[in-house]
C-alpha cells in the first residue's frame, strides 16, 4: 500500500513541476526538490521524479518524450533522422534525448513512455540466445 501511494505522490509532483515549469521557475524549483528529497531521504527515487517530470513536460507541450540509447553519441544528422520516423511512428512532435550505453555492443535502443524498440546488436545477440535455448 506505501509504494502505491508512494508513486501517486512521485506522479502529481511530477505533473505539478511540469505544469510550473517554465525559464524563470527552473532553478529554484530544482533546488526545493532536491533539498525535501534530500530531507525525505528519498533521493534513490531521484531518477524516476526526473523522468517523469521530463514525460509530463513534454505532454504539456504536445510532445512525446523518447530516449535513444546508443554506443556513441549519435551525431545531429542521426538524431534528425530517428525524430523523423518517430514522429511518423507516433503521429506526434518528438522531445529526444541521447544517452551512452556502451553495452549495447552497437545499433540503437529506442524507450518511450509506452514502448521500447531494441535495434542494438545487444537485443539481437539476447533474442538469438533466448531461440537457441528454447530449442534445446
Amino acid at each position: 500500500m506505501r509504494s502505491k501511494r508512494m508513486k501517486q505522490t512521485i506522479n502529481q509532483l511530477a505533473e505539478e513541476v511540469a505544469e510550473r515549469l517554465n525559464q524563470k521557475t527552473v532553478k529554484p524549483l530544482s533546488r526545493t526538490i532536491w533539498f525535501n528529497l534530500q530531507r525525505s531521504k528519498k533521493l534513490s527515487q531521484k531518477e524516476r521524479l526526473l523522468e517523469l517530470v521530463a514525460q509530463k513536460f513534454a505532454k504539456k507541450q504536445g510532445k512525446t518524450r523518447a530516449i535513444v540509447f546508443s554506443v556513441k553519441e549519435l551525431v545531429p544528422a542521426e538524431i534528425t533522422g530517428v525524430i523523423k520516423k518517430l514522429e511518423t511512428r507516433y503521429g506526434t512532435k518528438i522531445n529526444l534525448e541521447n544517452k551512452v550505453d556502451p553495452t549495447l555492443l552497437g545499433g540503437i535502443k529506442i524507450v518511450t513512455q509506452d514502448e521500447v524498440i531494441d535495434l542494438s546488436w545487444r537485443g539481437k545477440l539476447d533474442d538469438l540466445r533466448k531461440k537457441i535455448e528454447a530449442n534445446e
